[in-house]
């Protein structure tokens, strides 16, 4: 029995509008061929170089024939080149700096060339630090402090506390040539941090975070980095 009502509300029209779906990302095919092709003359390869993941033609990809590595091309500005072949069977491969390689094998044709498509897949790139002339120390812990009101740097003296365990470690935060507030400690020391950030006039601030290990860099880290925003009292 409904209370205060004279008669059965009618049902309401409930409209559900579909949720929106995301645009598909381009679906691109993987090395195409090699096929032989009339086209091109004997003894020759006319190929196309592209991005696996979106379809676009790829400058600068090195093309060269293997066990030859001195017959090499590069990829002209629509990701086009053309390569003679040896008159015997051959191998060629196509790479470029942060994608995969890709490589086909080619048997020689008296009556037509090759024509080819590879669509390389894109890979991370890693880069290891490289030093010359001395070793320079990665700080693990990197803080970047700024004021949450005016997103400029602190004019009070700010103290940073850092600790994983029984390492603890207390710095003042500076000023660095970009004119930001910073704060670095705990050289080449990998580890899950604690940081605590104190100044006057502001809330303290307390985050966490840990350092991670670079993929084929055997001594290399990403370090801990706290971007601290201060809220005033």
């Amino acid at each position: 029995m409904l209370v205060g009502c004279r008669g059965r509300p009618a049902p309401a029209n409930v409209v559900v509008e579909p949720l929106p779906t995301a645009p598909e990302s381009p679906q691109v095919a993987w090395t195409q061929g090699p096929e032989a092709s009339t086209n091109v003359p004997p003894g020759e390869l006319a190929g196309l170089v592209v991005d696996a993941a979106t379809g676009e033609p790829l400058t600068f990809g090195q093309v060269y024939l293997d066990p030859l590595p001195a017959t090499r091309v590069v990829t002209d500005s629509s990701g086009r080149f053309r390569l003679p072949l040896p008159d015997t069977p051959t191998r060629v491969r196509v790479g470029r700096i942060g994608f995969r390689t890709e490589s086909a094998t080619l048997h020689p044709k008296s009556d037509s060339g090759y024509a080819v498509v590879f669509a390389l897949r894109p890979v991370a790139v890693v880069l290891c630090r490289v030093f010359a002339g001395g070793y320079v120390p990665l700080q693990a812990v990197q803080v970047r402090i700024r004021d949450a009101m005016s997103g400029d740097a602190p004019t009070v003296p700010v103290a940073v506390t850092v600790r994983d365990g029984a390492f603890r470690d207390s710095i003042p935060a500076r000023v660095d040539s970009h004119g930001r507030l910073v704060a670095n400690a705990a050289p080449d020391r990998p580890g899950r941090y604690d940081v605590t950030v104190r100044a006057p006039g502001y809330r303290d601030w307390f985050g966490q975070a840990a350092t991670r290990p670079v993929p084929g860099c055997t001594s290399d880290l990403e370090p801990a980095v706290f971007q601290v925003w201060l809220i005033r009292r």
